[in-house]
């Protein structure tokens, strides 16, 4: 459980955290920084999380009931000695592609993707605001159509009908 805390911590946690020192520290600048935390902490963690996990390994496997405490530290201490390198070598091979060069690859294309999800929203609401502008009252333009004809033949019909409803009247009068 404490080599779990460990891993993710320093995959997820800490690089954030150890960035902003370097970036203050060294002059890089924020992305580079933290680039190299990102690379930097998972595998700084395996100098711990690989001797804990070891010295928990030999505890289950070697109870070392038959020893006294210190000659059962001793042992310990000098297994811990003899494996903990290539124990670190193996954790630091199979850590550093999928949380160091993965960690750098889902921070960039989550921040690429929240860019994009942004630039949307504002575009959208640049859409909505030209939505909201008021138009031009065109009703009085020559050129502007009700039902499909122009303004001014809307105005012209009505004369044209009693016009013509006069002229039939006139005509069946006579």
């Amino acid at each position: 459980m404490c080599r779990d805390f460990l891993v993710v911590g320093s995959s997820f946690v800490l690089p954030e955290r150890v960035s902003s020192t370097l970036s203050e520290r060294t002059g890089l600048d924020k992305s580079s920084a933290q680039k190299v935390a990102q690379l930097a902490c998972p595998v700084a963690a395996q100098f711990v999380a690989g001797p804990i996990q070891l010295l928990g390994l030999d505890m289950y496997n070697r109870p070392l009931a038959n020893l006294s405490f210190g000659e059962a530290v001793m042992e310990r201490a000098l297994g811990l000695w003899r494996g903990s390198a290539s124990v670190i070598g193996a954790r630091i091979a199979r850590i550093a592609p999928g949380y160091g060069i993965g960690g750098i690859g889902n921070t960039y294309l989550r921040t690429e993707w929240r860019e994009w999800l942004l630039r949307k929203e504002m575009e959208e609401e640049e859409k909505k605001k030209m939505a909201k502008i008021p138009m031009r009252d065109t009703s009085r333009d020559e050129n502007t159509t009700v039902g499909g004809k122009s303004f001014l033949w809307n105005l012209i019909k009505p004369r044209e009908a009693t016009m013509m409803e006069s002229m039939a009247s006139f005509t069946d009068d006579q």
